[in-house]
């Protein structure tokens, strides 16, 4: 059963579902694909997600005023300054801040 027909009590209660973020932008979307945009929305969101301002600048300095698709973002996080074990976390905070943004400005 896809995430889009779950109920919000299935949603909460089903182990399969990843409970983050980005699920959640998934599952509003339904079929339609999620895309993500950079601006100073995105940027202060990292701020909040506690990101350092050595990859926010980075960011800001490469990808201001782009949307892409998530193959396009896994292609661009690959050059992210940093030695940070925790890289992934790193790549599902920049994918939640990017695509809150993108998804916000789609209700405009």
């Amino acid at each position: 059963m896809s995430a889009a027909l779950y109920t919000p009590d299935q949603f909460r209660m089903s182990g399969n579902i990843h409970k983050d973020r980005l699920s959640l932008l998934h599952l509003l979307l339904g079929p339609h694909e999620l895309y993500f945009e950079f601006n100073e929305d995105t940027f202060q969101l990292l701020q909040e997600l506690k990101q350092s301002a050595a990859i926010i600048d980075y960011l800001r300095n490469t990808c201001t005023g782009i949307v892409v698709s998530e193959t396009e973002l896994d292609k661009l996080l690959q050059n992210l300054p940093t030695k940070n074990k925790n890289i992934n976390t790193i790549h599902r905070r920049i994918n939640e801040a990017a695509g809150i943004t993108w998804y916000h400005n789609q209700k405009k």
